[in-house]
């Protein structure tokens, strides 16, 4: 039900090019993911997880020191903030940004999908 399409190009206008890492929340939106940007490398870093900001910490470490571009990205409901301040060193809670698209076959007025994303630039 999501418009694969519409993600594609938020995405990409918002600066992310399908090179670099993509960090998610979980694996469906994972996998969509892969599907719109094969050459990206994608990892879950499962947010029911009590190792969810050990994980997130790494990755974003390893993507950093490969200077590469990574796209830190949740789907529908609001990962917890642990998850969102493992990105940062000093743990405070970073300023994300939301896209709202809505569903295929769905009143847009009724739900939306969230998309809410940090996206660090390669250095």
């Amino acid at each position: 039900n999501w418009q694969l399409g519409a993600i594609e190009a938020s995405l990409r206008q918002a600066g992310f090019q399908g090179e670099g890492v993509v960090l998610t929340e979980h694996h469906a939106t994972g996998g969509v993911l892969r599907m719109l940007f094969p050459h990206a490398h994608i990892v879950v870093c499962d947010e029911l997880l009590a190792s969810a900001p050990q994980c997130v910490a790494r990755t974003l470490a390893q993507a950093r020191a490969q200077h590469r571009t990574a796209l830190q990205i949740t789907s529908d409901d609001p990962a917890p903030d642990a998850w969102w301040q493992a990105a940062t060193p000093d743990g405070s809670l970073p300023q994300t940004q939301i896209i709202a698209l809505p569903y295929r076959w769905t009143d847009p007025a009724q739900a939306q999908l969230y998309l809410e994303y940090l996206l660090y630039p390669a250095r």
